[in-house]
Parts: C-alpha cells; sequence; structure tokens
C-alpha cells in the first residue's frame, strides 16, 4: 500500500510538473475603467510630454513577462492628416492601489486619442489587446499648433510693401467692435456667435488687453476651433492656473524680431507681447497669432 501511495504522488507531482509554464497567472484579466491624459508642465512650462492615467475595475499583478511593462502599452493620436500616429510609452508605473496605471509618454496625446495594453501584462498565456478612448486637455488641433513652430513660406508676406499703418480706428473700441461685427457676418456667422462674441469682446478687461484691436482678435475665435483659447488667456483654464497679466502691443522681450512671444514673470504669470509693427494688420491675421 505505501508503495501504490508512494506511485500515486509521484505521479500527481509528474503531471504538476508537466502543466506549469513557470509564469504566474494574476487572475482575471482587469478591465479598463477610464483613461485621461494631460499635458506636462514644469515650474509654469508646458512640455511635449505627457501623463496618462489609467483607471482599472480591480487590482491586479504584471504578468512575468520578457519584455519592460511599458512595452505592453501604446497609443493612437489623431492627426492633422486624417489618420493616426502611433506614440509608444517611455516608462509605466504601477499605482499603490494596483488598480491604477501611470504612464509617462514624450508626446502630447490629442482628446479622443485610443489606449491599448496588450493582455499579456496582465496574463502571459493571454493574447489580443484591450482598447479605450481617452480624455484629454488637449483638443487635436491644439496638439498640432502646440507641436511646432509656425514659419513663413509665402514671400509675399515677409516681402514688398512695408508694414500696414496703424489708423485711428485702430485704437478706436467703437471702430474695433464695428470691425469685430464686421468680420463675423463676412464669415457667415449666426446670431447666437455673433452675440457671443460681441460680449466676449466688451466684458475683456482693457487693464489685461489695452488693445481694442487685440479684444476683437481674441473675441473673434468665437465659434472657431481655437474659441478655447480666449478661456485659455483670461481665466485659470490653462497650464498656470491662472489668467495671464497682459495681452498687448509690444516689443518681445530680448527678441525683437519675433512676431509675439510668451514670456513668465517670477510667479509664473504670462504675458503675451504681440509686434507693434502688426498692429495695423486686419483681424483675420492677428487671429492665429492669439489661437497659436
Amino acid at each position: 500500500m505505501r508503495a501504490a501511495a508512494a506511485a500515486v504522488i509521484a505521479l500527481a507531482a509528474l503531471f504538476a510538473a508537466a502543466c506549469s509554464t513557470g509564469r504566474e497567472s494574476s487572475g482575471p484579466i482587469p478591465q479598463i475603467a477610464e483613461a485621461t491624459a494631460q499635458r506636462d508642465v514644469v515650474d509654469g512650462v508646458a512640455k511635449l510630454s505627457s501623463t496618462v492615467t489609467i483607471k482599472l475595475d480591480r487590482s491586479f499583478k504584471p504578468a512575468q513577462g520578457k519584455v519592460p511593462f511599458a512595452s505592453y502599452f501604446e497609443l493612437e493620436v489623431p492627426n492633422i492628416r486624417g489618420n493616426t500616429t502611433r506614440v509608444l510609452v517611455s516608462k509605466a508605473e504601477i499605482g499603490a492601489n494596483s488598480r491604477t496605471i501611470t504612464l509617462t509618454v514624450n508626446a502630447l496625446i490629442a482628446d479622443g486619442s485610443t489606449l491599448k495594453i496588450d493582455r499579456r501584462a496582465f496574463n502571459a498565456d493571454s493574447s489580443g489587446q484591450l482598447t479605450a478612448k481617452v480624455s484629454s486637455d488637449l483638443p487635436e488641433p491644439y496638439v498640432y499648433l502646440a507641436s511646432l513652430t509656425l514659419h513663413v513660406t509665402d514671400p509675399a508676406i515677409v516681402g514688398g510693401e512695408a508694414i500696414a499703418p496703424v489708423k485711428p480706428e485702430d485704437r478706436d473700441p467703437t471702430a474695433m467692435r464695428a470691425a469685430l461685427a464686421t468680420h463675423l457676418k463676412a464669415r457667415g456667422s449666426g446670431d447666437d456667435v455673433t452675440a457671443a462674441a460681441l460680449a466676449r469682446y466688451d466684458a475683456i478687461a482693457p487693464n489685461i488687453v489695452p488693445s481694442p484691436k487685440l479684444r476683437a482678435a481674441l473675441a473673434a475665435l468665437t465659434g472657431t476651433f481655437a474659441e478655447p483659447a480666449i478661456d485659455y488667456y483670461l481665466t485659470n483654464q490653462n497650464c498656470t492656473g491662472r489668467p495671464a497679466a497682459a495681452i498687448l502691443f509690444q516689443l518681445p522681450p530680448d527678441a525683437p524680431q519675433l512676431l509675439a512671444r510668451v514670456t513668465f514673470d517670477s510667479a509664473r504669470t504670462r504675458t503675451i507681447s504681440v509686434n507693434p509693427f502688426a498692429e495695423g494688420e486686419r483681424l483675420e491675421l492677428l487671429m492665429p497669432v492669439l489661437a497659436h
């Protein structure tokens, strides 16, 4: 009997060894409850990188894989060409409660991007991917504008006649309000957009934006994809958490050749300097400067 029992135990051990893969299984694979992305800000300066936070519906233990944990994650980010760009992850960290994962990404992540997680991150024997839409603080056009420097490609813009002269109406609040209304009508804005833009023009504080032309150009962004720029400048809804100190025509500090420049004071408050040579230009030419 003892010999038979020993044989059974040995056989059971043999089967157990044969079935073992040597890799941990962490139980049921968690599902993605939420994925959010936020542009990184260091010392008040916005960077071209993002932090993505993933919330899962349960805690987990990572599978014992042969590749770095970050290799199991990637993102598909919509781009200006109408398709998507594949973005890899440089670092992935598991939260203390084992229900969150923080990704470090050396790119800006647009709202509506797709997060993909290889299921082998949770179970080495699994296959396929988990996917989820990412909620981001940056709409797609803002990612494009923030990721490159604008360059003039038409020589006619910088060649030929001298800078447009400043006219008395450029500094007349009533004339600039009328110019704003004319611009809105010319681009086919509806009554609601027109009313909202004019109300914004009236509400912009002259002590922050002294030039009525700049106030009109900023208000003219109402109803466009760049409308969030208005709140970005005038409220705390931006990477600094505070409104701009001033938006005005003055030579950009330390770079008088630039069209415009954002600078920060000791409290990390922004000043947006637009080169005075642009003061005589049309609203339509000032709008993209403020949107960018």
